[in-house]
């Protein structure tokens, strides 16, 4: 209980940041590293970000991964939110599009099994406790696909790892995501919407899930705005972005 927590994801991961005790770490752009790749390439990477970070064996590793597969698997491209494929006439690049929704099972199989190698790896290499968050989304069309991609996962994950669940808990009665959950910093010029991330608000869902679970009190990772409560040993081996709050090699 009330140890340090290192969430290592892709740009989701900013949502969890400028919290005490907790640091996160922007590994890479999910359209480059996601779990599509060659997962042996994808644990060496993670574990070079691990041995940066002098952990203690008390702290947990938390792997936030899985979003851009489930919006990956629509067909159209890395960005299916956008009009980058002029589907809406005579409207901007950056315009939002709602598509059909899609859920390919053999893409999210091999993704899941990909992950599951991944976590393997990482849990044969290291002291500390990985975790996993489940992956987020404020897209529609995505929805049920990361449902499946989450049910999947939780089939096959080692017993020992714990999912910490927080997609199931972001929806409205009408089955889309409450709106206080939706990132509506500006995107691009005249197009403010980002459906795709969710914004810090899921990280104080994530807070009381582990408090349910007995792995937190709520005080230890109480929000906070003063960026200088990161570590400065991260800062002297890591990048850190000040808008978001994320570490980079």
């Amino acid at each position: 209980m009330n140890n340090n927590l290192y969430i290592f994801g892709d740009s989701h991961s900013r949502s969890f940041s400028f919290r005490e005790n907790i640091f996160t770490f922007f590994i890479e752009k999910g359209s480059h590293f996601n779990l599509r790749m060659d997962p042996s390439k994808m644990s060496k990477k993670l574990l070079e970000v691990h041995s940066k970070c002098e952990m203690q064996k008390s702290d947990a590793l938390f792997l936030y991964f899985g979003e851009p597969d489930c919006r990956f698997q629509l067909g159209h491209g890395t960005e299916p939110d956008r009009n980058l494929d002029k589907i809406l006439k005579d409207k901007h690049d950056l315009h939002y599009v709602i598509r059909e929704s899609k859920v390919d099972r053999e893409y999210l199989d091999k993704s899941v099994l990909n992950y599951i190698q991944v976590i393997k790896t990482i849990k044969d290499s290291i002291p500390q406790q990985v975790n996993l968050i489940t992956p987020t989304t404020g897209y529609p069309p995505v929805f049920k696909a990361m449902k499946y991609f989450i049910e999947e996962l939780k089939l096959k994950l080692p017993k020992d790892v714990i999912m910490i669940d927080i997609f199931s808990k972001v929806f409205n009665n009408n089955g889309d995501v409450q709106s206080k959950y939706l990132d509506t910093r500006e995107r691009g010029p005249g197009d403010p919407i980002d459906r795709v991330h969710l914004n810090s608000n899921i990280s104080e869902v994530f807070v009381k899930e582990l408090i349910e679970k007995n792995m937190a009190t709520y005080d230890y990772y109480k929000y906070t705005e003063n960026t200088e409560v990161n570590s400065m040993t991260l800062r002297s081996k890591f990048k850190l972005n000040p808008r978001f709050g994320t570490y980079t090699l």
